[in-house]
């Protein structure tokens, strides 16, 4: 492989690594705005899988089991501490390491952070 070569190769894995950095999922953009959004699907001749966007803070998961979250963003009300902390351990596992448990006087709420 001549020095030519080596930089042509070199400026394709370059070209690769910042089309996975942004998010794109081909070289090639399309303007007919069939953008499918799919972004966990690997870059045409990666190296490796473009992993998919970090989830965004403002939107609060939906977790099976439980209820959905209140207006402010909790979860609750719980009747039992063991069952708020079981919440607040399964919001941890998930990635929200700053989830609190606190009660206002009608019973246990979880309230999961980043």
């Amino acid at each position: 492989m001549n020095r030519f070569q080596q930089v042509k190769s070199l400026i394709a894995v370059s070209a690769m690594l910042v089309l996975a950095a942004s998010g794109c999922n081909s070289p090639v953009s399309s303007s007919s705005g069939s953008d499918s959004g799919n972004r966990s699907a690997p870059v045409v001749g990666a190296p490796y899988p473009v992993p998919p966007p970090p989830p965004r803070p403002d939107v609060l998961p939906v977790v099976s089991g439980i209820p959905g979250p209140n207006r402010d963003g909790s979860y609750g009300p719980f009747a039992t501490i063991r069952r708020a902390l079981e919440v607040v351990n399964m919001f941890q596992r998930m990635g929200y390491p700053n989830t609190i448990q606190y009660h206002n006087g009608d019973g246990q709420y979880v309230f999961p952070r980043r």
